[in-house]
């Protein structure tokens, strides 16, 4: 490996990818979403880059877990009781995997996130669920699946997740 194999977000060429949830997931709006998945680990374990999301509401399930960093806007992430997390930018946060609840965009959100896979829960949960993970060979179709489950771990009524200091 060598400099040339660093990503700097800031410099990649990433096209961006245009999708919405599929319908019966919306809940409110028309919650367009673009991502640059700017990294894809070999080994298809993880992968980073940049969401932007529009105002809407929509169903979330994460099969990996999540960093992320709200750098614009304002979201509302609340589980199946309703309890809810509002999060702006500056908020730093991990989402385990096992979540289901909901996203809400209250204002156009842009977040950077680094998603990982055990392997356990890599190629074979991807496929089985129908929400597969973003790959560098798969397809959009994969990707997008793999994007729309956005949002917060909670496990018995209980919200779990890292808010981290600014720095």
């Amino acid at each position: 490996m060598s400099i040339q194999d660093i990503v700097d977000f800031s410099q990649a060429s990433t096209a961006p990818e245009r999708y919405r949830p599929d319908a019966e997931k919306i809940l409110k709006g028309d919650p367009e979403q673009t991502v640059y998945n700017h990294y894809n680990s070999p080994c298809g374990q993880m992968n980073a880059g940049v969401w932007e999301g529009e105002v809407g509401q929509w169903k979330v399930n994460y099969t990996e877990h999540e960093y992320c960093e709200i750098v614009q806007g304002v979201s509302v992430l609340r589980d199946a009781d309703g309890n809810a997390k509002t999060l702006r930018a500056g908020d730093r946060f991990v989402i385990p995997a096992g979540f289901s609840g909901t996203w809400e965009v209250l204002e156009p959100c842009r977040k950077i996130y680094v998603c990982s896979n055990t392997k356990a829960e890599g190629a074979a949960g991807r496929s089985a669920s129908g929400a597969g993970s973003v790959q560098s060979v798969g397809t959009i179709r994969q990707k997008k699946a793999r994007i729309v489950r956005y949002g917060l771990f909670f496990t018995r009524k209980k919200i779990n997740y890292l808010i981290l200091p600014s720095l």
